[in-house]
């Protein structure tokens, strides 16, 4: 069940600054704020950066407010150092920091703990050497010299030593340190000659090597995640539930950022100091989450970092020593982490095939189906597809045609098509609303050398135009998309704009054959991602006003029902395994999400079906 959601959408306002504020409000006699009275204070610090303009751009928006939040943002250019000893001094409430940096923090005993997940993406560290350092070329001349770092612990410390480690040094010899508190006294020193190396984001200070004061000589980047949330755990006891409220609404903007960066650009390159270039390039690289969800890789690839380099001492904490959950709405956190933990799962089973295979070699089609089929009953479905699409027939010859796959995660059905299928002259475009679900698609697409016949597209199915497309499409198909989509109106309608008249839409969805139970519609919702299944009925209905006509079901509830059983039965089967490998927390996760989803069809009141639909000879509303 892939997860597509279409968020809203907000106008872009400039960010305004937020004044620091008095000690944290008590809480109501309930243990938290109720999000419909008590207004909770947070306090919010981070570094005066690029990552953190989501925060910014929501508070100039008033949602925090709207949502019973009164926020306050401090920065803090001493960075992750003097964040987690305001946490700890209960100065601020809730910290964006490096994920080394608290993982570090946490393991020397402070009672702060991780809640979440900010930016899943890596952090890129230049390492940067004043530019009237003649004598330094690259990082390798830095070896024996001074680094600066903001402070001890800090990220710039830290990856000091990760970087001398994987140039061969030894840091207690080769690494001489010194604290200069900011990235202006960095500067201040850099220019002194007390320090001539100092390391910091690398699109944070690509301003200072473009005024030539500054050159950078080497990048290091983070093998994990590079920021966290994190909070007191006193804080978290009290203000859990509005914690999770503020990253509930910072992900909105997050989200809108995400899917539409190229309108972003003049914003980051306004407030950031960057060229539009610039702003554009660390926009296409970086990936926010804004979740309250931490993986067990995340932790334990930094614990295990930081013991090699003897910046923590043994026993070395684990991942419950560490993490901390958000109290209430656990199944939203459930919805959440499942899908997290299933697309970080897959991409590191992709990650270890590949690994396999000689340098830029791609997936075979069993591992395909395998590692990058989302929907049920594998490749005898994208058969059947073909088949009703009227286009198996053609293999060998036949007219050109162009098909669109709706909601294409990691692009796995698009290459079998036209790897396996071939029908021929057939093309496929894949549009997937997931930057980085699209991302890895187009990498395995490449690698297929399929880039010929296959083009992915990043975008919403209901806004995306055809002219984004390339054209209009001869069919469309798509699995187990449609039901995570609210508005179907608006879905089939634009799904319409990009089809030829007579063009044939496929789908194999979920529908409601009777009624739901209140425990339905939590496990629809809260495990699947899904509301307001529709009836046959009112299937038609949207189809139909949308600019369908000829709509056809094939009710196919039982061969699904078979499938989420059997799925459950292999997953209890292997639970030990899966534990083993991923973590007890990811297992049960998962068993939780596999024994929910065969408990609702097993109920007899959802079912699948096979839809087939054609496009009118005019498009609704056209």
């Amino acid at each position: 069940e892939l997860l597509v959601k279409k968020e809203t959408a907000f106008p872009l306002r400039v960010a305004e600054k937020t004044p620091s504020r008095p000690p944290i409000e008590g809480m109501a006699a309930s243990g938290g704020p109720t999000l419909n009275g008590d207004v909770a204070t947070i306090r919010v610090g981070g570094v005066p950066e690029h990552f953190n303009a989501p925060f910014h751009v929501a508070h100039s928006r008033g949602l925090y407010r709207q949502n019973h939040i009164d926020f306050h943002w401090q920065d803090f250019a001493g960075g992750t150092g003097a964040m987690t000893k305001a946490l700890s001094e209960r100065t601020i409430d809730v910290a964006i920091l490096l994920s080394e940096g608290i993982v570090a923090d946490i393991a020397k005993g402070s009672s702060n703990r991780i809640v979440g997940t900010y930016v899943r993406s890596p952090l890129t560290w230049g390492i940067h050497t004043s530019a009237k350092n003649t004598n330094i070329q690259s990082a390798s001349d830095l070896k024996g010299l001074v680094y600066g770092v903001s402070r001890m612990g800090s990220g710039s410390h830290l990856m000091a030593y990760v970087d001398a480690r994987s140039r061969g040094w030894d840091p207690s010899h080769d690494l001489q340190l010194k604290v200069v508190g900011s990235l202006d006294g960095a500067r201040e020193a850099m220019d002194k000659g007390e320090i001539q190396a100092f390391m910091w984001e690398k699109y944070t200070t690509k301003w200072l090597c473009d005024s030539g004061e500054w050159k950078r000589v080497g990048e290091c980047v983070t093998p994990w995640p590079c920021f966290l949330v994190a909070a007191h755990k006193d804080v978290i006891a009290t203000h859990g539930v509005a914690i999770r409220k503020l990253l509930e609404v910072t992900r909105l903007v997050c989200h809108e950022i995400e899917t539409q960066k190229s309108s972003w650009v003049d914003y980051f390159s306004d407030n950031y100091k960057n060229t539009k270039e610039d702003a554009a390039a660390w926009l296409a690289g970086v990936h926010w989450s804004c979740e309250p969800v931490v993986t067990d890789t995340t932790v334990t690839d930094c614990v295990n970092a930081l013991a090699s380099l003897d910046l923590i001492a043994s026993p070395t904490p684990s991942v419950a020593d560490v993490v901390t959950c958000l109290p209430g709405e656990a199944n939203e956190d459930h919805l959440h982490a499942m899908y997290w933990y299933r697309k970080r799962q897959i991409m590191a089973d992709i990650e270890a095939a590949l690994a396999t295979k000689p340098e830029g070699g791609g997936l075979d089609p069993s591992e395909e189906e395998t590692l990058t089929h989302y929907h049920y009953w594998g490749n005898d479905a994208v058969n059947t597809a073909c088949e009703k699409l009227g286009l198996k027939s053609q293999t060998g010859s036949g007219r050109p045609c162009r098909i669109l796959d709706a909601g294409s995660g990691l692009g796995g059905v698009c290459r079998y098509w036209v790897h396996s299928l071939q029908p021929a002259h057939c093309s496929v475009v894949g549009v997937e609303i997931q930057q980085e679900l699209h991302n890895l698609a187009d990498d395995l697409t490449k690698r297929a050398r399929l880039t010929d016949r296959v083009t992915h597209i990043c975008g919403d199915l209901c806004t995306v135009t055809k002219d984004e497309c390339g054209g209009l499409f001869d069919g469309a198909y798509s699995f187990l998309v449609f039901l995570h989509v609210a508005d179907r109106h608006a879905l089939f309608k634009n799904i319409r704009s990009l089809l030829k008249p007579g063009a044939i839409l496929y789908a194999e969805d979920y529908y409601q054959r009777e009624p739901f139970t209140a425990e339905d519609e939590e496990i629809l919702t809260n495990y699947v991602a899904c509301k307001n299944l529709p009836t046959l009925t009112q299937y038609k209905e949207h189809l139909e006003a949308s600019g369908f006509e000829s709509v056809h079901f094939e009710d196919v509830t039982g061969r699904f029902r078979e499938f989420v059983n059997q799925r459950a039965a292999a997953f209890n089967a292997k639970y030990d395994e899966k534990a083993a490998k991923h973590g007890q927390h990811v297992a049960a996760s998962f068993r939780r999400f596999y024994e929910g989803v065969a408990k609702v069809w097993n109920g007899g009141r959802v079912g699948g079906v096979r839809v087939t639909a054609v496009a009118g000879a005019v498009a609704s509303g056209t």
